[in-house]
């Protein structure tokens, strides 16, 4: 999910914040930025809305 993380250094957050922020371990946004997992469809609708952006801008 390389626009994860695109989006998430747009704002100059790091992984721990944005995982904070959402409210999931910093650990899972790692997994989901490098490839090795991809997050249930509620952690995505929570991703989304935050970044107010398409699922398709993250991916």
């Amino acid at each position: 999910m390389k626009g994860l993380k695109q989006k998430r250094k747009e704002r100059n957050m790091t992984t721990i914040e944005l995982a904070n922020a959402i409210g999931i371990k910093q650990g899972s946004i790692s997994m989901y930025e490098n490839g090795k997992r991809f997050p249930r469809k509620e952690v995505l609708n929570k991703l989304c809305e935050f970044f107010d952006c398409k699922v398709d801008d993250l991916l």
